[in-house]
């Protein structure tokens, strides 16, 4: 069973600058546990819309921008929310650890089928591990655009 929360609103955070609202029924954020709903929030994709795709740069209809960094460590993404970094998400060793806009880890993610965004995926955080089911990943109101339903353009 997916997690729930309230929806928030537009605001302003020392750590992460200057957030648009993303938390509409257009944010996969309810699907994750508590401790990724905030960031998934400011800096998810949506889960309908448009997307740009420019080089390594996707623009997301909600406003968020990720762009994607392959470098002797792996590849890291980067996520800006109003032209500011609000997340990042670095592949270690087969685990997704995700920080927030200060660069403080918030949670990482390992997919039981690596690879596979949609297989079985264990969150850690919070001292506390939970499973968040391929299904609920793969229902349609979990399930964001991704790269490969963006076309080619501007993305700025």
């Amino acid at each position: 069973m997916p997690v729930t929360t309230a929806d928030t609103t537009a605001t302003t955070d020392a750590a992460d600058g200057p957030t648009v609202d993303t938390s509409d029924d257009n944010s996969s954020a309810h699907c994750w546990p508590p401790c990724l709903v905030a960031l998934k929030e400011r800096c998810g994709r949506p889960l309908v819309g448009t997307c740009v795709k420019q080089d390594l740069s996707f623009c997301y209809s909600n406003g968020i921008k990720e762009v994607i960094v392959n470098g002797d460590g792996g590849t890291s993404f980067a996520f800006y929310n109003a032209g500011v970094l609000c997340a990042s998400v670095s592949l270690v060793g087969g685990t997704y650890v995700y920080r927030d806009g200060a660069g403080t880890m918030v949670a990482t993610l390992t997919e039981k089928t690596a690879g596979d965004p949609y297989s079985d995926t264990t969150v850690a955080c919070d001292g506390n591990e939970v499973v968040v089911s391929g299904a609920t990943l793969q229902s349609a109101s979990c399930k964001t655009i991704h790269e490969g339903d963006c076309t080619v353009g501007v993305c700025q």
